[in-house]
């Protein structure tokens, strides 16, 4: 950056009514480099709130990302007669050091630099340019159902994390519907089934009823996606890389638990005509507990075909009780049928 850069800042006009969301963002999309995993590349980036314009630096690699790259990319829009052109009066970065290092550096020139949860405005506009460019995502959000937080969020993650280490998918198969005595069940998911033991999907699948899930069995009924079952909810595993890119930024900005790199968990809504929805926080807090008692589970207990568990959610302690329903004849499933809207993991 040039070495007059403050000097020629302080001489732009001002707007303190504009406030530019940013800082060092994760671009929405996904490079593989083999034997590396995907990674996301990063950039300096700010969008203006007032008029909903982007300034986006060059895209850098994980390893060379530093707060200059932020800085920079402030300088550049600042200058951009056609996008910028001005000071704004205040920055909003969901990076904690990153405002601290700005603040030191942009204090000067009265522009006010604040530590913020969330960067809606940045966030929209990733999301648009991710659309524009690969297509849309049906998946919505994790954050954008009703009354879920980061901290709900790292509790459900928690449980999936024990879920996922206990692999209970040993003794249980996807033929074994479980009713889920207590706590009183929502409607649509009254029973569910562990996937895993045919070694394909990984995770639950919830049922309003059993012939839900005999239809699924039942490999003549022509079933071949789930918004034909009615609305079914489950809990997937898989690499970050097929996550939606606002839920791989929740995973790496809070450093939410997870048992390996394979098995980041996912919990959609598939219904009617393969519409996806994501759990509330009510919904989320039962299937977390249906996870932990799962986890839980003793063998033995298993065999007796009935599990009771009292388990800690992010609301607190509750009674779980479930019960093992008898296995039909020759019954198998190897995971759910393909559905819309990137339902496969």
């Amino acid at each position: 950056m040039e070495s007059d850069w403050w000097d020629r800042l302080n001489a732009l006009p001002r707007q303190v009514d504009d406030t530019w969301q940013g800082g060092l963002v994760r671009l929405p999309f996904w490079v593989a480099q083999e034997p590396d995993p995907p990674f996301r590349p990063w950039a300096g980036a700010w969008v203006s709130v007032k008029h909903d314009l982007l300034s986006t630096g060059e895209p850098v690699v994980p390893d060379q990302l530093a707060p200059e790259i932020a800085l920079e990319a402030f300088f550049e829009f600042a200058m951009d007669r056609e996008s910028g052109g001005y000071l704004p009066g205040s920055l909003e970065t969901k990076d904690r050091g990153l405002a601290q290092y700005l603040a030191e550096r942009l204090g000067g020139l009265g522009v006010h630099v604040l530590h913020t949860e969330q960067v809606e405005q940045m966030d929209r506009v990733m999301i648009a340019f991710a659309e524009s460019e690969f297509g849309p995502d049906l998946r919505p959000p994790a954050l954008s159902a009703p009354d879920v937080d980061s901290e709900r969020m790292r509790s459900f993650a928690e449980a999936a994390k024990l879920f996922y280490e206990a692999e209970p998918w040993r003794v249980l198969g996807d033929e074994q519907l479980i009713r889920i005595e207590a706590p009183e069940a929502p409607s649509e998911l009254a029973y569910v089934v562990v996937m895993g033991k045919a070694g394909i999907d990984t995770g639950l699948f919830f049922f309003s009823t059993p012939k839900q899930h005999a239809m699924i069995l039942d490999t003549n009924d022509g079933v071949s996606t789930l918004g034909e079952l009615g609305a079914c909810w489950f809990v997937s595993y898989s690499e970050l890389s097929s996550h939606p890119a606002t839920d791989a930024d929740l995973w790496e900005d809070r450093d939410l638990p997870v048992a390996s790199p394979e098995a980041y968990p996912m919990v959609m809504r598939v219904g009617a005509g393969d519409s996806v929805s994501r759990p509330g926080a009510a919904i989320l807090d039962f299937i977390e507990g249906v996870l932990r008692a799962l986890a839980l589970a003793r063998d033995d207990e298993i065999e007796s075909g009935r599990i009771t568990r009292i388990v800690g959610t992010h609301e607190g302690g509750r009674g779980y009780a479930l019960v093992i329903q008898a296995s039909p004849p020759g019954a198998g499933l190897d995971g759910p049928p393909s559905g819309g809207a990137q339902t496969e993991n």
